[in-house]
């Protein structure tokens, strides 16, 4: 084997390992970005359940406010028409 070939034949090897690792790190990079919109779709999940369920908890609130206050006015009611 001469020189050149030798040199071409490490050539050869060297590119081949080059675009073996360019693919690599192309897959490693798109597996890195999906797994980053998975985790970003679960946080923003997650938050949306929490504001859905904070949601809940304030109209239960405000039905249970309404309903003492509707309790509340029919007792003052009965209670000033006693008085007359």
């Amino acid at each position: 084997m001469t020189l050149q070939n030798v040199f071409y034949v490490l050539a050869i090897l060297w590119m081949s390992i080059s675009l073996l690792m360019l693919i690599g790190i192309v897959a490693l990079l798109l597996f890195i970005k999906n797994k980053i919109a998975t985790a970003h779709d679960n946080i923003m999940h997650k938050i949306a359940s929490f504001t859905h369920s904070a949601t809940v908890v304030n109209d239960v609130a405000a039905g249970v406010g309404a309903a003492v206050a509707a309790t509340t006015a029919k007792r003052i009611r009965k209670f000033m028409n006693r008085k007359s």
